[in-house]
């Protein structure tokens, strides 16, 4: 049996355009040592969880799986991949998102 390369092609434009589906949304733990913010909402110390979907424009921020606070954001390419996932702050607002072993991060606005 010949495959013709019309299916070949029909076949790899269907595989791409499924890649959203399984791309997963990029999470972390957040702990929280001082009151820090996070677009225009004030995080009080406690532990988060922090999640942005792959080409999200904006990140969300749950406690005990409630959603708590959202702020605009966008994707950004590292020069290397950090080992580990890291959570940037600057006079207490959190400013960037790199996550360990890629080279995509969010910046916050």
């Amino acid at each position: 049996m010949r495959i013709r390369g019309k299916h070949v092609v029909t076949f790899a434009a269907v595989a791409l355009m499924s890649l959203p589906v399984w791309a997963r949304p990029e999470t972390t733990p957040f702990v929280v040592d001082a009151p820090t913010q996070i677009g225009t909402t004030s995080l009080q110390p406690g532990q988060y969880e922090i999640k942005v979907e792959p080409n999200g424009d904006h990140v969300t921020v749950y406690r005990n799986g409630k959603e708590v606070a959202t702020a605009p954001c966008q994707w950004i390419t590292l020069d290397k991949k950090p080992a580990q996932t890291t959570v940037m702050t600057s006079e207490g607002r959190v400013t960037e998102i790199d996550f360990g072993g890629k080279t995509a991060a969010v910046q916050l606005h």
